[in-house]
């Protein structure tokens, strides 16, 4: 009864510990595949800057476009 009991702790802490590795190893997964669209939308952002500095008529102060295009990407979440 003893050696049953302890057979079922083992194995219990057995599939507690895979069940941990894959989902510890899940979410690693997600969150490069998160870090990989976040560097290419910024990629994205700083494309834009540079055009924009370039060709636009009067000259930008980089802060204020910054701020306008947090501004812009907040106002989208949520209007309140």
């Amino acid at each position: 009864m003893f050696a049953q009991k302890k057979y079922v702790t083992w194995l219990a802490l057995f599939f507690f510990i895979i069940s941990t590795i894959w989902f510890y190893n899940h979410s690693l997964a997600n969150n490069e595949e998160s870090y990989h669209k976040i560097g290419r939308g910024l990629f994205y952002l700083k494309e834009v800057f540079e055009t924009v500095s370039r060709n636009y008529v009067d000259e930008l102060d980089p802060e204020v476009l910054s701020k306008a295009a947090i501004e812009g990407m907040l106002e989208d979440f949520d209007p309140y």
